[in-house]
């Protein structure tokens, strides 16, 4: 009897361990490998970075070849400071596609405030869309890169009667409003 339990019941026992693992949150350790790490620590050091802020930023995030990847192509290919570069890419989910989002910026554009595309970018939460609305919009238009920076992050929510509605015709989508069914006479 004992054991007829027991196999009965083993399966759910065993689906409960797997969903348990699946919800325990995972730690930097449980992504990255030590050579993930040394290659961040190092990459960030390189770029201007002292030691201690290096190893802090990299023991801080999932993915540290992302975190150091977005400071090195922004300490490359922009002006921007290594520490300023480094602490937009540490506020992103998507470090690398923030430094894509702003050389994307700086190079396609003309006059482009690399402290305002950089902030942009970051609060952007799809910062390659985020580019790509800047940029087709100076290029299709005569507007000025400020102006399509603030367009295209403007978050407000402009879609009005987007939805259909199922209401018929001549009926009154006010719910105090009472119904009055048709009147029609029957087809012989």
């Amino acid at each position: 009897m004992q054991l007829a339990f027991s196999r009965r019941w083993a399966p759910l026992g065993a689906i409960a361990a797997g969903l348990l693992a699946a919800a325990l949150p995972m730690g930097p350790a449980a992504a990255a490998s030590e050579g993930d790490y040394r290659r961040c620590a190092s990459n960030l050091v390189e770029a201007g970075i002292r030691p201690e802020d290096a190893a802090e930023a990299c023991s801080t995030v999932l993915h540290p070849e992302a975190l150091s990847r977005c400071v090195d192509r922004l300490d490359e290919r922009t002006e921007i400071v290594a520490t300023d570069a480094l602490a937009a890419c540490r506020r992103v989910r998507r470090p690398v596609e923030l430094a894509t989002c702003v050389t994307d910026i700086r190079q396609k554009t003309e006059n482009a405030a690399e402290p305002q595309v950089l902030d942009n970018c970051r609060r952007s939460l799809l910062p390659e869309r985020y580019a790509n609305c800047v940029v087709g919009l100076t290029e299709g238009t005569d507007l000025a890169v400020n102006v399509a920076l603030q367009s295209c992050i403007d978050g407000r929510d402009r879609v009005n009667d987007f939805y259909p509605t199922f209401i018929p015709v001549g009926q009154s989508a006010d719910p105090f409003v009472p119904f009055t069914a048709p009147t029609s006479s029957p087809t012989p």
